[in-house]
Formats: C-alpha cells, structure tokens, sequence
C-alpha cells in the first residue's frame, strides 16, 4: 500500500510530465482504484480487531465459566450482559447483543460462527484489496502512449 501511495504521489506530483506519457484519464482512474483500495484496506484491517478481540473474548468467557461452575454461586447472566455491553460501540454492541440473545436461547456456538464468517469477510476483502491494487497499476501501464 505505501508503495502504490508514494509511486501514485510521484505521480501527481509530476502530473505535467507524466501526463506526456501516460492518459490522465487513466491515471484518474488508477488514483480512484488506489483510493478504493486503501478504504478496502481499512475496513479489512478493522473486521481483522473484530475477529482478535472475539477470539480473546471468547477464551475469557470460556475461563469465566469454569471460574463460576467452580464457585458453584449464583451468576446474573443479565447483569453481566448489560455491562458488558455498556462497554461497547456500535455496532459491535449490536453484534454482541444478538450473541447473547443467541446464546440464552441455546445457541452456544453462536459467536464461534459469527467469527469464522466475519474473518472469512475479511479474507476476501484483502483478496479485492490486492486485486484492485494490480488493476489500478495496469489501468497506468494501459494508459501509456505509444511513440
């Protein structure tokens, strides 16, 4: 990503000798790949966050829960809910909230799931991010004019 910002920052920067060379049109377009690639890029790497802190949470819940079968005392899971939550933003309290209500319900694996598709997400929009990144460098090697 640093290396496709600095040669399209050279790029711009040189626009009025570069533009003898290569169609603006199309480093235009490569410039606006670039920077769909770098907005990819960003919500990729914060589904990445997503999934690690999910990870950890879930170890901790699973030793919270051996801690209380252990003390054999009583545990509002409601209480424990509402503050867990107060500790998040959206959407990822919106997210952990249908966890919850998922899991009351029965559906324990719930959040395991919810994990696995969201870092599956996450895999493919390196996957477009990389694929855009090529593309928008072909769109400048394309746009070369012959002489």
């Amino acid at each position: 990503m640093a290396g496709f910002g600095a040669a399209f920052a050279l790029i711009l920067a040189n626009i009025d000798k570069v533009s003898q060379f290569i169609d603006i049109r199309h480093i235009r377009f490569a410039i606006l790949l670039f920077l769909v690639s770098v907005v990819v890029a960003v919500f990729s790497n914060y589904l990445s966050v997503v999934v690690k802190a999910g990870l950890a949470a879930q170890a901790d819940g699973e030793r919270l829960v051996k801690r209380l079968k252990s003390n054999a005392g009583p545990f509002d899971i409601e209480l424990f809910s509402t503050e867990y939550k107060r500790g998040l933003f959206p959407p990822i309290s919106w997210i952990t909230q249908a966890a919850m209500e998922r899991a009351k319900r029965g559906d324990t694996v719930a959040s395991a799931r919810m994990i696995a598709k969201i870092s599956q997400v996450q895999v493919l929009l390196v996957v477009a991010q990389g694929l855009l990144a090529v593309v928008a460098a072909g769109a400048v090697a394309f746009g070369m004019k012959l002489q």
